[in-house]
Parts: structure tokens; C-alpha cells; sequence
């Protein structure tokens, strides 16, 4: 019992870090130069956004997508 509290407490500190610098180490969508965004109504829907079929986090999280926001063209 004491191991699963300490493992959940551990597991919760991990993520809460790492969700506020933003990024999670070795997260395929971000290493490819893409986003993770929450998966809303208007998701990846700018003029210049692609969808990437890619994981965000280890395993991928529930609610997240991978979306490229690629730069206007130069005028």
C-alpha cells in the first residue's frame, strides 16, 4: 500500500513538472517541431496548421493533439 501511494505521488510530481516547462521529455510530437494542443472545436484550424498523427507525451494524453503551425510565406 505504501509503495502504490509513494508511486502515484511520484507519478503526479513528474507530470506537474513537466506540464509546466511546457514540454515532456522525448515527446515525439515536439521533437519534429509541432505543438501539443488541446483538442477543442477549432483545432489545428489556422490557415497554415497540419494535423501530425504523432503522440504527445510518452504514450499520448487523453483530450491533447499534435498540430504544426507553420509560418505564414514571406511576402
Amino acid at each position: 500500500m505504501h509503495s502504490l501511494v509513494f508511486i502515484t505521488a511520484l507519478s503526479l510530481s513528474s507530470y506537474g513538472c513537466m506540464a509546466k516547462s511546457g514540454s515532456y521529455p522525448g515527446n515525439p510530437c515536439e521533437r519534429v517541431g509541432a505543438k501539443c494542443d488541446p483538442v477543442v472545436q477549432n483545432f489545428c484550424q489556422g490557415k497554415y496548421d497540419a494535423t501530425v498523427d504523432l503522440p504527445c507525451g510518452p504514450h499520448g494524453f487523453v483530450g491533447v493533439g499534435c498540430c504544426w503551425h507553420g509560418p505564414p510565406p514571406p511576402k
